[in-house]
């Protein structure tokens, strides 16, 4: 049997992290060392850590906040340099199931090509839900796609090879991992494990997701009015594909996430949520300059809710007429209910309506794929997309008209500077 190092990454969540710690000290798999890495938490994590578990554990505290991937930055250094066959990452607020180390070490010592070996992650607070299942890297959108993310669980167990595995909860080879090297520590949060599963790939061994081995991730922060995470998943999000993706494909990544995240910005301030548009404004920028490591103070702004204009139409209607013009059953779903919960009086009624006839005090709205595309003004119809952004007046319809342009505009200003700093963090061809 092989002595597993399990390393937890802590920051000021003194009550998970030690029921993260009483889970890993109740695994059935009992050849353990328990490692705690604090990254300077300013609450009472460590003398908690330290009052009820004593010699139990290793506390190791780090003088400074260094990020998610500075504390497993730090955790892996250690193992690589120890006599541990394998090593957990864990996150302060992931629950191990009694039997989820066995599961991975048992994998892993017969299947010697595995690098990297991840849970199945249940979401805490409705463990019938898959969080995470290993994921995929999209070649199209250049994002990262979860593999039954949102699912119900259904008791899937399955063993398969994936792109990437969460940190939150995986199992690394030692050996292979003194091959393929270290997080990028300078992210200091998000996309490390991605960029990690990328290179223990690149270096011929295996990423598997084990569905057998289960924990239980705490989720309830992954939200829009996070801009903590918007800041850092957007950032490193061009760092990484900078640094792998194939050079003739330049052209085109630098047109999809250009106009990605000139939409995102681009619709946070038209609803009036300047937080979320000078965040998002800020992680690009940063990019492009060069920058790393713990965002800078006024990075990252405070969300507010903006304005919403559809609310008080609404809110006036007895009736309300939509039509879906093809764009899903899944959208209307969304619509409908969305409007039920801005006037829950409302009458909704779902059919095709000519636009002639509109102005008889009946609210009409009209769906489409996202408000930026509309090409037609149709007021006093309605526009809403899928992402629940509307088009209320004729003012609207002209700030709306104005977006190729200024996207336009926007690309053009930043296309070298963007090309010149993609191109030094280049690495290797891979996407």
């Amino acid at each position: 049997m092989d002595k597993i190092g399990i390393f937890i990454c802590n920051y000021n969540k003194a009550d998970m992290v030690v029921k993260c710690v009483e889970a890993s000290i109740k695994q059935s798999y009992k050849y353990t060392d328990i490692y705690v890495i604090d990254n300077a938490s300013t609450d009472d994590s460590v003398k908690r850590l330290e009052s009820t578990f004593e010699n139990k554990i290793s506390i190791v505290k780090n003088k400074e906040n260094m990020g998610g991937s500075g504390g497993f930055g730090r955790a892996i250094r250690m193992a690589v340099e120890s006599d541990y066959g394998y090593f957990m990452l864990l996150d302060n607020d992931a629950f191990l199931d009694s039997d989820a180390l066995k599961e991975l070490y048992e994998y892993m010592s017969i299947n010697k090509d595995v690098g990297i070996c991840g849970a199945k992650i249940l979401n805490l607070q409705q463990s019938e839900y898959i969080q995470d299942y290993g994921g995929r890297i999209d070649r199209n959108t250049y994002q990262w796609g979860g593999i039954w993310g949102g699912s119900h669980d259904d008791d899937i167990d399955i063993c398969m090879d994936v792109d990437y595995v969460a940190s939150c909860a995986l199992l690394a080879r030692t050996d292979a991992v003194r091959e393929f090297g270290f997080f990028p520590e300078e992210n200091f949060i998000y996309w490390d494990d991605i960029e990690w599963s990328t290179k223990c790939r690149l270096c011929g061994y295996r990423v598997v997701v084990n569905g057998r081995a289960k924990a239980f991730h705490n989720k309830a922060f992954d939200t829009p009015k996070n801009l903590f995470l918007r800041y850092y998943a957007t950032r490193n999000r061009l760092r990484f594909f900078s640094k792998y993706l194939s050079r003739d494909k330049m052209d085109n990544f630098y047109e999809v996430v250009t106009r990605d995240i000139f939409t995102r910005f681009f619709c946070a301030e038209y609803k009036g949520m300047n937080g979320t548009a000078k965040t998002y404004r800020n992680a690009f920028e940063d990019f492009v300059h060069g920058i790393t490591g713990k965002a800078e103070e006024g990075k990252i702004h405070q969300y507010n809710e903006g304005e919403n204009t559809l609310l008080p139409i609404i809110s006036k209607s007895k009736e309300c007429i939509i039509d879906e013009s093809g764009q899903g059953f899944e959208q209307l779903r969304w619509t409908i209910n969305y409007i039920d919960s801005l006037a829950d009086n409302t009458n909704i009624i779902v059919k095709k309506f000519d636009d002639a006839k509109l102005g008889d005090g009946t609210i009409y709205i009209k769906l489409c794929a996202h408000i930026t595309s509309v090409e037609k003004n149709v007021f006093p119809a309605i526009y809403i997309d899928k992402y629940m952004n509307h088009i209320c007046s004729n003012d609207e319809y002209l700030r709306i008209k104005e977006f190729p342009k200024l996207l336009k505009v926007f690309q053009n200003s930043y296309k070298e500077s963007f090309m010149e700093e993609a191109e030094r963090l280049f690495i290797r061809e891979i996407i």
